[in-house]
């Protein structure tokens, strides 16, 4: 059965470059171990939105969102 989510969207967008990449990467890793599609893809979406706020996705350490 197909579960459908209502997640909203994460805005602040300054260079697209990786994002998806970004995002991908980021779902990946937290769905890997186990965690639950929806917390993944807010996790992924917090990720995706601050890799888009530094331009050609080159984020400073101090920015990377730390996944529990």
């Amino acid at each position: 059965m197909l579960r459908v989510h209502d997640i909203p969207a994460v805005s602040g967008s300054r260079d697209t470059k990786g994002a998806g990449d970004g995002f991908n990467a980021d779902y990946l890793s937290a769905r890997l171990p186990g965690h639950a599609p929806a917390q993944v893809i807010t996790i992924a979406q917090v990720f995706a939105a601050e890799v888009i706020r530094h331009p050609s996705a080159r984020l400073p350490k101090n920015t990377v969102p730390q996944v529990a």
